[in-house]
């Protein structure tokens, strides 16, 4: 006769309730293999989750310790009914440490989050004071340390919630009151780490975009700034997530046909929405990095260098200067992106030609060269023409993320429209 032992009698109720050893072992937070040296009889489970257990498989605690179920009693009497209210109660009270204890485990662990998080702000604060190189921008570099610092955090802190979270729904876990309190509490904490987690982004984001603030004064300003987006980001982050928890509420109220017919909305009207808007972010990237003002100024083209020398030599305010070669250590000044600019009244040199001029001119900010030997033809740019053309540069980089906002606002609407004309 075969022996009745505990680790028997638990692996034949998980069978009977439908379960593996792996969802047992997530209702009691406990690992598989610890399930299942129950059932091999390598050990045995703590003293207080066998009632735990009890409570899971509707047994009593005398059944899992006898290692099989009792005779069903004919009628259940008033002290019958006492010991099953009793146990009951002591099983909410084990609950309740075992989901403090789990509660606490996720706290802890989400204290290496912060600490990451603070380390990457110190790693880039030192590199601000300390990093001297003509080569990469302190700044720069401060901020890429902020921002891989936030990822590692923010990847720990999905990995520590979703060890944290309780994703159990059976109707015997409703019935228990400690399991509602914990979801809640654990939800307030996941969300207020993470939107610590989207304060740092929102604070390290200014610090890329130094090199476009002009003044004398920024040290001063840009603590401000950052604390602008610090406080911002995190309102971004909570609106989405009420946005997802409506649409989670939504979706709960929705037949299972109604729900495909949601999904393939989406992916009709989001997929064109999301190629829309990377192709306008794209394009602003490209546009921010990939050219300068004078691509889009309007230029005075010179096909011969008599003609380009002539007009440049021109008189202006300047009066009659003699004009010599001007023999200095730099002839000529040159923009990284092809654009020659140099100071009015002193003697040039036509980009890397033997041909010198006196820059007379005072109506011209610069020009540049082809990539011939000679460096014609030549493209003259006006100070008119090229202050037109720093301000249709702006407007365009800035309308690329309008209009990609606004692709994504008639995304959403049409959604909406065709979702509420389908009657879900």
């Amino acid at each position: 006769m075969e022996k009745k032992t505990i680790g028997k009698f638990i692996a034949v109720l998980r069978k009977a309730n439908g379960l593996t050893q792996a969802e047992l072992a997530e209702k009691l937070f406990v690992s598989d293999k610890t399930v299942s040296r129950w059932e091999r009889d390598e050990s045995t489970p703590d003293l207080e989750l066998i009632p735990v257990i009890a409570d899971l498989f509707g047994v009593t605690t005398d059944e899992i310790l006898r290692g099989e179920r009792a005779p069903v009693p004919v009628l259940l009497n008033n002290t019958a009914k006492k010991e099953l209210d009793d146990q009951r109660e002591k099983t909410e009270k084990r609950y309740k440490k075992l989901l403090d204890r789990k509660y606490l485990k996720f706290k802890n662990l989400s204290f290496i989050t912060i600490g990451i998080v603070i380390l990457g702000i110190i790693a880039a604060i030192v590199c601000i004071f300390c990093v001297e190189s003509e080569k990469v921008d302190e700044y720069v570099l401060a901020g890429w340390i902020s921002i891989a610092c936030l990822v590692v955090g923010t990847l720990c802190q999905i990995v520590f919630t979703n060890l944290g979270a309780y994703r159990d729904d059976d109707e015997e876990d409703q019935e228990i009151k400690e399991i509602d309190k914990y979801k809640v509490k654990f939800k307030s904490l996941a969300v207020t780490y993470f939107l610590i987690l989207s304060s740092v982004l929102g604070a390290t984001i200014p610090v890329f975009f130094i090199d476009q603030v002009h003044t004398d004064n920024f040290n001063t300003v840009l603590p401000f700034i950052c604390l602008l987006f610090a406080a911002v980001f995190p309102l971004i982050g909570y609106f989405g997530f009420w946005l997802h928890k409506k649409n989670q509420k939504q979706k709960a109220e929705l037949s299972v046909e109604q729900l495909k017919k949601v999904s393939r909305l989406k992916k009709l009207v989001f997929l064109p929405t999301f190629g829309a808007v990377l192709l306008f972010l794209t394009a602003t990237v490209a546009l921010y990095y990939g050219t300068s003002t004078h691509d889009f100024t309007k230029a005075v083209p010179f096909k011969t260098t008599e003609s380009f020398v002539a007009y440049m030599e021109q008189k202006s305010d300047l009066g009659d200067l003699e004009k010599e070669p001007f023999h200095g250590s730099t002839l000529q000044s040159g923009g990284s992106d092809g654009f020659y600019f140099s100071t009015y009244g002193e003697w040039s040199k036509l980009a890397e030609t033997d041909v010198k001029f006196f820059w007379a001119n005072e109506s011209v900010i610069g020009y540049t060269v082809s990539n011939k030997k000679d460096g014609l033809p030549v493209k003259v740019y006006e100070k008119a023409d090229y202050r037109n053309g720093k301000i249709l540069r702006k407007t365009v980089i800035i309308l690329m993320p309008c209009f990609a906002f606004a692709s994504a606002v008639t995304g959403v609407t049409v959604y909406k429209v065709k979702r509420k004309k389908q009657g879900f």
